[in-house]
């Protein structure tokens, strides 16, 4: 009966729970232990820097694993199955980014690949000669402790028109910590689904 009952469960979809950033701030200096205090994120922000804030982790070892750099301010999340750090840039002209660094008791290794599958969806909506205006990511919870549910919008400009810019809204589930793409969700199903109607960019 047991095994019974858990095989059910797990048929179950995945309770959905908003997620709570932190701000970051690209010339402030902030630091933050993950909630099982197996890691350390720092940030290393110079007021009069003009290359953005310096971004690690160091584990309960000590030992030190850098992330590279922070240029503009954004925002950061502990997974819930606390096996990564997801970082976010603010809304950008350029192509922001987010961040996913997969954690284990020995190792820190930052995700490569997801940016570039995440842009490339979304132009596939706007048509790839479109000129992209603005271009922003938000983290909008968990489901479960092993996805993040995310929405990608651009603010763009159609090629060839004349006209008025447009935004389109793309979501995606992520598998934690891979930061595989398992779903691509329309603007009417996050809406329906997780709640966002929200303007990004």
């Amino acid at each position: 009966m047991k095994c019974v009952i858990v095989f059910l469960l797990g048929l179950l979809p995945a309770t959905f729970s908003p997620a709570v950033p932190t701000q970051i701030h690209a010339y402030a200096s902030l630091t933050s232990v993950s909630p099982n205090r197996e890691w350390t994120f720092h940030v290393a922000g110079e007021p009069d820097s003009d290359v953005g804030a310096r971004l690690s982790l160091t584990n309960a070892s000590g030992k030190h694993y850098a992330l590279g750099r922070l240029e503009r301010d954004g925002r950061f999340y502990w997974c819930p199955n606390e096996k990564c750090l997801l970082v976010v840039e603010d809304p950008s002209i350029e192509r922001t980014s987010i961040q996913i660094t997969s954690l284990s008791a020995l190792n820190a290794q930052p995700i490569q690949g997801l940016n570039a599958k995440l842009h490339s969806a979304v132009l596939a909506r706007i048509g790839g000669k479109s000129t992209v205006l603005f271009y922003g990511i938000s983290v909008l919870g968990w489901l479960g402790s092993d996805s993040a549910v995310i929405a990608v919008q651009a603010r763009y400009v159609p090629s060839g028109e004349n006209a008025p810019a447009q935004i389109e809204t793309v979501g995606f589930v992520l598998r934690l910590p891979s930061g595989a793409i398992s779903r691509e969700l329309s603007e009417r199903e996050l809406a329906h689904e997780y709640g966002f109607t929200g303007r990004i960019v």
